[in-house]
């Protein structure tokens, strides 16, 4: 299962909901940059969204960063931030990956 949602020039008031999520030593890292263009938010088991933290990080010049909160269990949030084109990309490896892993052993969405 991959659910996902992309946010373009989020707002103040939404990157403060998100970094109400994260531990401090993300929102420290996340004080690097003063601008963020767009925020992917990912939910999926642990495994996957290491996984897809790895694959992201690897496609585009993004940081990720794990989201806490409450969620069903065995289900996690992970965010992605960077500038749009960036994330966009980060995003459309995660699909693909999430995609051919779905053909190669017949799942359902």
């Amino acid at each position: 299962m991959l659910n996902y949602r992309i946010i373009q020039a989020p707002t103040e008031n939404t990157l403060n909901l998100l970094k109400r999520k994260m531990n401090t030593e993300s929102r420290k890292l996340l004080e690097l940059e003063s601008y963020y263009g767009a925020v992917a938010i990912i939910q999926s088991s642990i495994p996957n969204l290491f996984y897809y933290a790895d694959v992201a990080s690897k496609e585009a010049d993004v940081i990720t960063i794990e989201i806490t909160g409450n969620c069903p269990q065995s289900l996690s949030n992970m965010s992605i931030w960077g500038n749009i084109e960036a994330v966009q990309s980060a995003m459309n490896a995660v699909i693909k990956h999430y995609n051919d892993k779905k053909e190669k052993y017949g799942l359902s969405t």
